[in-house]
């Protein structure tokens, strides 16, 4: 393949970069690229890719696990990086695999979705057995606190990419984003039992996006009803949401995927000085970190009104 045809290809499959960290923009993607350059000739599919990815999540959860359960072992802990960094490459080439091969579907989104959290569940898991194994008295105010810190995850995560998903179906017309939600009005099709579960854990990911953000859902519908009235309209739109919403995007992305993954890294290198809960809590103070980032989380939904009434009233009175 030439230079321009992979510099081509990389572009094309690359999302706009609004809407990427800077870890995928530098390393994460590029690492994917590469791993889609020996996919693309394979039979391997977007989804058998993200599969792939938990695999990789799994082999990262059970390395921190061996590290966690003996205090911290350096080299253990910088080779769950590498399998975390290898997971995230992964987790990236599905999408760009499906953007190459024009494999892109409504399920296929949901899979990657769910193939990241279970990747995640394992590491939560993996704190909750190394602190079992070393200091067995914590093991409950430890599980406690995954539960939570999970929980916060799952919700902060899901806020990013509602923010992100109504700006690419905005700026860039992505409008297979967000027909692709499960509406409650909307009548999915039947199908298998794993494409059902997989549904209604959507589903309940849709609402839980919309919970928080009550401004962002009125936005949203105005936003759908200029389109089905007036797609000219619709599409001139674009700017105007940019210029107003642009400037909170990187804000969100303090709560985003690479950002719970940096301080998974980072709290596996902590050191354990004995077996007391906060000084033996070594890789548990992700889970810290989780339930910090609900600072931040509050102080995004308290200012996102700010950001999303004025074009709202706009779009009411016009």
């Amino acid at each position: 393949m030439s230079w321009e045809r992979a510099v081509a290809d990389y572009r094309r499959m690359a999302k706009p970069r609004a809407v990427e960290e800077v870890g995928d923009i530098y390393l994460i993607r590029p690492f994917g690229f590469l791993l889609v350059q020996l996919f693309r000739h394979t039979p391997l599919t977007p989804t058998a890719v993200s599969f792939l990815a938990v695999l990789a999540g799994w082999l990262t959860a059970w390395l921190y696990f061996e590290s966690a359960r003996r205090g911290v072992v350096t080299s253990l802990a910088a080779l769950g990086a590498l399998a975390f960094l290898l997971h995230s490459a992964l987790d990236s080439a599905d999408g760009q695999l499906a953007r190459l091969k024009k494999m892109f579907t409504p399920l296929g989104r949901i899979v990657d979705g769910f193939c990241d959290n279970l990747a995640f569940a394992a590491i939560y898991i993996a704190i909750i057995l190394a602190q079992h194994e070393r200091a067995p008295e914590h093991t409950l105010a430890v599980a406690l606190l995954a539960v939570a810190g999970g929980a916060s995850h799952s919700l902060q995560a899901s806020l990013v990419d509602y923010q992100r998903t109504l700006y690419l179906f905005c700026v860039h017309g992505k409008t297979d984003i967000l027909e692709s939600q499960p509406h409650p009005e909307r009548k999915r099709p039947a199908g298998g039992w794993f494409a059902r579960t997989l549904e209604a854990l959507h589903g309940n990911y849709y609402r839980q996006q919309r919970f928080l953000l009550p401004s962002t859902v009125r936005l949203e519908r105005l936003l759908i009803a200029l389109r089905e009235r007036d797609p000219a309209g619709f599409a001139a739109l674009g700017p105007r949401y940019e210029r107003s919403h642009r400037p909170t995007l990187p804000y969100w992305a303090l709560l985003a995927s690479n950002s719970h993954k940096l301080g998974v890294v980072v709290a596996a290198f902590v050191p354990v000085a004995d077996t007391s809960f906060w000084a033996g809590l070594g890789t548990g103070w992700f889970l810290v970190y989780d339930l910090a980032l609900n600072l931040v989380m509050a102080a995004l939904i308290a200012a996102q009104p700010r950001v999303d009434d004025p074009l709202a009233a706009e779009l009411a009175a016009g």
